[in-house]
């Protein structure tokens, strides 16, 4: 099982504190990590993920996964099963993929092309966090059932999400604590 989490901000970033957060979800990807920090009109963007390589083992697997043109990102945990039909469809149309056979990349292609109602093609157990930097858009998707969870809370000026509940609590409350 993997674990991510994300942070927007109008104010400027506190890394430390974010990656503290993370300590909380490294049990769950032990394989690699990665982050991604950047500044955009809508604000400052941190993204960090905790991989557990089940389907994928190669590094072009790895996330935050940015879209060709880097205008989308996403982070995801689950597994899709039907992929490999999904991946042939997007082939189909025209899409080029760096994996052999990530259902990552699968999802990250598949709503940048169809957009986020691809989900409804999903069959699997999934949480997706998907960024559109063009429309300075977040999607926050959960599996059906719920399977993967992604919890997020938000104030005037931060956004924060994570699939590990005690790390977005240590987000916020370090922030909390700094305002009073």
């Amino acid at each position: 099982m993997c674990g991510f989490l994300g942070y927007l901000s109008k104010d400027s970033l506190n890394i430390e504190n974010l990656e503290s957060a993370n300590n909380y979800l490294v049990c769950r990807g032990p394989d690699s990590k990665k982050t991604y920090e950047n500044s955009y009109n809508f604000g400052n963007l941190f993204l960090c993920f905790n991989r557990l390589k089940i389907i994928d083992l190669s590094d072009n697997a790895n996330q935050p996964m940015l879209s060709d043109d880097q205008k989308k990102m996403m982070m995801f945990n689950g597994e899709i099963y039907n992929h490999h039909e999904l991946r042939k469809d997007l082939i189909s149309k025209g899409i080029s993929f760096k994996t052999d056979h990530s259902d990552s990349e699968v999802v990250l292609n598949g709503i940048s092309y169809y957009g986020v109602d691809y989900v409804k093609k999903l069959r699997g157990q999934f949480a997706i966090s998907f960024i559109d930097l063009v429309e300075n858009k977040l999607y926050l998707v959960v599996d059906r059932l719920g399977q993967k969870p992604v919890y997020y809370q938000l104030d005037k000026k931060n956004i924060g999400f994570s699939s590990n509940l005690i790390s977005l609590n240590k987000i916020f409350e370090k922030n909390r604590l700094s305002e009073d």
